[in-house]
């Protein structure tokens, strides 16, 4: 048997190359769970409005934003500050809260059922107009022009109950 010099040339580097990278392989840590603290539970109350007054608005195109600061929009709802007479900024339900509604189950605004609506407004600042009903609302309808005034003033005023939650502190 003849041996084949050139082939066991190449064995010899193939086995060197390889024992080479097995002695300058390095150990590698397996990644550790990260140490996540536990997450902290929110408790939330829900509160109930029932047989609120709720009205209807417009706005002009190019109004100033809303009093939380935010564009207005349709799903947009105005409420009353949290005392009469008090302070725009601070109002009787927190801005960006959801309110939802029971009954009716739902209101049609420009075409689209909606049944939830976020608070982005104040409104009827001395609660000269709804005094009985500290947590009326107010619906935004859109901006201003024939078809969205004829159906806010459609709408009028209809009482209403809904419910929202609120952090519990």
């Amino acid at each position: 048997m003849k041996v084949n010099w050139q082939h066991l040339a190449i064995a010899a580097g193939v086995l060197a190359l390889f024992f080479m990278l097995l002695s300058s392989r390095q150990e590698v840590e397996m990644p550790k769970k990260p140490n996540l603290p536990a997450p902290k539970l929110q408790w939330y109350l829900i509160n109930r409005a029932t047989n609120q007054a709720s009205s209807a608005y417009t706005e002009l195109p190019g109004a100033p934003v809303s009093s939380s600061g935010r564009p207005y929009f349709i799903g947009g709802v105005a409420v009353h500050p949290k005392v009469p007479g008090g302070d725009h900024l601070d109002p009787i339900i927190p801005f960006g809260t959801v309110i939802m509604l029971e009954n009716p189950k739902s209101i049609t605004i420009q075409g689209q059922k909606l049944n939830a609506f976020t608070v982005i407004d104040t409104g009827d600042a001395d609660w000269s107009r709804f005094g009985d009903s500290p947590y009326w609302v107010d619906f935004y309808f859109g901006t201003s022009n024939y078809w969205n005034n004829r159906e806010a003033r459609n709408y009028g005023i209809r009482k209403i109950d809904y419910y929202w939650y609120e952090p519990f502190e």
